[in-house]
């Protein structure tokens, strides 16, 4: 499975069904968060994957999955539902069909999708039968839209993915980051028109995204391990508890073809202020015989509940290349006082760590300026280690910073680059080379630990460059056409505002 994220997700996302009126089944709904971008000025674009399953049916000829914003959605639950089973009454969503019986009830959905279960490969039809005016997902006007279905046991389970929902950017400091609720039907029917009899109805399951946060990855040492994190922003703590399986090599989680290795593991209980972190688990043991070495280049797949908060399910996949890099880097900052460059990191893994080699650029040229140790025992460990140096810096121009991590068979992992402004230049926010002559410059600001909002302006006002919720303290705007602009900074937190000029002179 493609993914259009690394492997550390920063998102998660839960399902939690409501009601559930069918002859057969329809069960099981679960999304893995691929990425969340702001493509356009004032709107999120959310991509993620979708499965479920339906008991085999052959009356299952078409699937439909409907799509709203929570508060959208109250306003179809209040009419009558799906009948279904019913062979006399129309009840499922309508766009724009004068006749219909729930007429704009699609307005404000945000997504429609119609399956053909009756064609090899199933596929995505171009239209939404019981009202054609409705406009539906396909791969033309979602790229990279794919659905795909396999046995589950007596069931079917579809996979729907990279399929693209695009909301107003939410107001508040957070913007695409905020906790954001959807609601969601899926209907099978024998034809495309919906007619009666519906087979499946299953209604109102929710989820959330921008609330739990996993991240984990495979370290491929004897024996093989998986790290699992877990975190979210609500204060009041719940239990969580996860599954892990091995891929059955084809890129898809399915339960029924994937092998589980970890079972029910937990409770863990977590809030705002306590994340789990299972640090390094075996899973190559008498228990698991799928996760010896002919399995090691296989994604696992973590399934995390929290029953008592959510009936949810959150999919996330580990992908098959093992990490071979043996630290992970939680943080770093580089901040001036006066003439000292004072720069700090943390890990939150360390394995085989030898230590850091701290490098600086100052006229084009990264030098090695001094070797820290790593603090962990044996170079091994699973806690939350900090270190520091200070750099004395009399530079009046811009510097650059990096460290780089050293295991002791010398492969080595950089951190992203920092930079800080010189003496001679003051101000929260440094723009250079300013003026420029090939239409790129570069931004340092002081505070790295910062989520801003940043826009460039050209003279008449309109937004040419636009970047929500940059929290690096150095960024790059290129593709500058010759002229004035201006660089507007918004500090979502404190409301905090910033303006800089820009000249790009004719080439």
């Amino acid at each position: 499975m493609k993914k259009l994220l690394p492997v550390v997700l920063c998102f998660a996302l839960f399902f939690s069904v409501k009601d559930t009126k069918a002859q057969c089944n329809f069960i099981s709904p679960t999304v893995e968060l691929n990425q969340i971008t702001t493509p356009v000025a004032g709107f999120c674009d959310i991509n993620f994957n979708l499965s479920f399953e339906i008991s085999i049916n052959s009356g299952n000829k078409f699937t439909f999955v409907h799509l709203w914003r929570t508060t959208d959605y109250n306003a179809w639950v209040s009419n009558p539902s799906y009948n279904a089973y019913s062979t006399t009454q129309n009840t499922q969503p309508e766009f724009n069909n004068p006749g219909g019986d729930n007429l704009n009830i699609l307005q404000n959905a945000l997504a429609t999708l119609v399956i053909n279960n009756e064609v090899t490969p199933i596929t995505f039809e171009s239209t939404y039968g019981p009202d054609p005016d409705a406009p539906v997902k396909t791969t033309a006007n979602n790229p990279g839209l794919t659905v795909t279905r396999q046995l589950a046991g007596s069931n079917y389970r579809y996979t729907v993915s990279n399929l693209i929902i695009r909301i107003p950017t939410p107001a508040g400091p957070n913007g695409c980051a905020s906790k954001l609720s959807f609601t969601g039907d899926a209907w099978s029917s024998q034809a495309n028109n919906g007619n009666p009899p519906i087979h499946c109805a299953m209604t109102g399951w929710t989820y959330t995204i921008n609330d739990v946060t996993v991240a984990g990855f495979k370290q491929c040492i004897n024996p093989i391990m998986y790290t699992i994190n877990i975190s979210t922003t609500q204060t009041t703590a719940f239990n969580v508890y996860y599954d892990v399986y091995v891929d059955d090599g084809d890129g898809v989680f399915n339960p029924a073809l994937d092998f589980l290795v970890v079972n029910d593991k937990g409770p863990f209980s977590i809030s705002a202020g306590n994340p789990y972190s299972a640090g390094y688990q075996s899973y190559d043991n008498p228990n698991s015989p799928y996760a010896g070495a002919a399995y090691k280049d296989r994604s696992l797949w973590y399934l995390i509940t929290a029953p008592t908060v959510y009936s949810n399910i959150v999919l996330y996949e580990a992908n098959n290349a093992c990490a071979t890099l043996p630290v992970d880097f939680k943080s770093f900052t580089a901040t001036r006082h006066q003439s000292t460059v004072v720069l700090k990191w943390e890990t939150s893994t360390e394995i085989n760590n030898s230590g850091f080699a701290v490098e600086r650029n100052l006229n084009g040229a990264w030098e090695q300026i001094a070797f820290v140790p790593s603090q962990a025992t044996g170079g091994n460990s699973n806690e939350l280690l900090a270190y520091a140096y200070n750099d004395v810096n009399n530079a009046k121009g811009i510097t650059q910073y990096r460290i780089k991590q050293v295991d002791f068979d010398n492969k080595s992992k950089y951190t992203e680059i920092r930079s800080v402004r010189g003496l001679d230049q003051s101000g929260k926010v440094t723009v250079y080379p300013n003026p420029t002559s090939n239409g790129r410059v570069n931004v340092v600001f002081e505070d790295a630990a910062v989520i801003r909002n940043i826009a460039v302006v050209d003279m008449s006002g309109r937004i040419i460059q636009q970047i929500n919720t940059a929290s690096t303290n150095t960024i790059t705007i290129d593709n500058l056409m010759p002229g004035m602009y201006t660089l507007r900074v918004l500090v979502p937190a404190t409301g905090e505002q910033l303006v800089q000029k820009i000249v790009v002179n004719k080439r």
